[in-house]
């Protein structure tokens, strides 16, 4: 006999990278349980291919040697 409630969720987040005037560029839908600084690396090289990007504006949980690393490939600023 089980006790207790039972549940399961299944969790996402999106990540979404904006241009001016906050115009959608990217977007990816991962696992809740995937850290924002893996999606950023993917949303760096897909924006280069799109849009031409000079800035990269993340909060300090992209503060990363390897996210600024991939910034400078890309030929961007990362500003953190």
């Amino acid at each position: 006999m089980v006790q207790g409630f039972i549940e399961t969720w299944t969790v996402y987040k999106l990540h979404n990278d904006t241009a001016d005037d906050n115009i959608p560029v990217t977007a990816i839908l991962t696992s809740a349980s995937m850290h924002d600084s893996q999606a950023t690396i993917t949303m760096m090289c897909l924006i280069g291919a799109l849009v031409t990007d000079l800035n990269d504006l993340f909060d300090s949980a992209n503060c990363s040697r390897v996210n600024r690393k991939v910034s400078r490939q890309e030929v961007q600023v990362a500003l953190i």
